[in-house]
């Protein structure tokens, strides 16, 4: 979007950005530091997270992990610790910084009184959590139905 000069302001979902309180990110060399300033190195490629995201992962040295800051950085059974962070870390970042302005204020003002209801309507009281249609088409088909019925409901109201 960024590139096509659209501002979004789109709320982000909870934990987007989390995972690596405490740990710096240094950009230059693509690694973690950890508050005992030792390095948490990256395997140097992407993965999916399990859950269709894709992240970067950093893992520490076992020897790294005996500071006296263990027991608030991993947990008793962990050997060693991990972060992640989405591929997408500079643009979530962005993103953030761009909630806590007043114009990201007006805007959710905004779409909760225009699209979120329709949205809302059309999830919850006409059964359109799932698809059940093969093909973006189709489900493009559908979604237009669907609208064309809410449109029609309120306009003979």
């Amino acid at each position: 979007m960024e590139q096509q000069n659209i501002t979004a302001y789109i709320p982000l979902l909870d934990g987007a950005l989390s995972g690596s309180e405490g740990f710096i990110y240094d950009e230059e060399n693509d690694w973690y530091i950890c508050e005992n300033n030792k390095i948490l190195k990256g395997s140097g490629r992407v993965v999916d997270d399990g859950r269709g995201h894709l992240v970067k992962k950093y893992f520490s040295l076992q020897s790294d992990c005996n500071c006296p800051l263990r027991k608030t950085c991993i947990s008793d059974k962990a050997k060693t610790k991990k972060v992640q962070h989405s591929i997408y870390k500079a643009e979530l970042e962005r993103a953030k910084a761009r909630q806590q302005t007043v114009k990201a204020r007006v805007m959710k003002r905004k779409r909760s009184s225009t699209t979120e209801p329709v949205w809302g309507t059309l999830i919850n009281f006409t059964g359109m959590k799932r698809l059940n249609a093969r093909g973006i088409k189709a489900a493009n088909k559908m979604l237009l139905l669907a609208a064309t019925v809410y449109n029609l409901k309120k306009w003979l109201k």
